[in-house]
């Protein structure tokens, strides 16, 4: 399967693997997934750890699209705010993320990195008045 995940019991955080081709259908397969599972908090900060690093192809811009549509819907349905840090290891995956972070903005936050630790301490970081962001 080119996308799997888990959610750690501790943080809560859904580790998102991406593997091999990856296409379109597959990634909004397991956003329906996840939106669908009990074990993701409601009403909470949901933070994604999408690992990026074994993936062979990159969304396409249509594609980008075409998730932030498939993410607002869902959004809209569960009222929950969503982070998302994207652990990439080439630049055309790092510029795509980029691309995405801007595209994404109105339904995510979100940011990626070439470092997982880094991913996953801004995931799980607070403002600074102790408030989730």
């Amino acid at each position: 399967m080119p996308c799997t995940y888990e959610v750690e019991e501790d943080t809560g955080i859904i580790c998102l693997m991406l593997t091999g081709t990856v296409s379109l259908e597959d990634r909004l397969a397991m956003h329906d997934k996840i939106h669908l599972d009990s074990r993701v908090h409601r009403g909470d900060l949901v933070r994604i750890l999408s690992d990026q690093r074994d993936m062979k192809n990159q969304p396409t811009a249509d594609d980008i699209d075409a998730m932030v549509q498939h993410a607002s819907e869902l959004s809209s349905e569960a009222s929950t705010a969503v982070r998302v840090a994207a652990i990439v290891t080439r630049p055309v995956q790092f510029g795509m993320g980029r691309m995405a972070e801007v595209r994404f903005e109105d339904v995510a936050d979100m940011k990626v990195f070439y470092d997982a630790d880094e991913a996953r301490a801004w995931l799980l970081r607070k403002r600074p008045d102790g408030n989730e962001p």
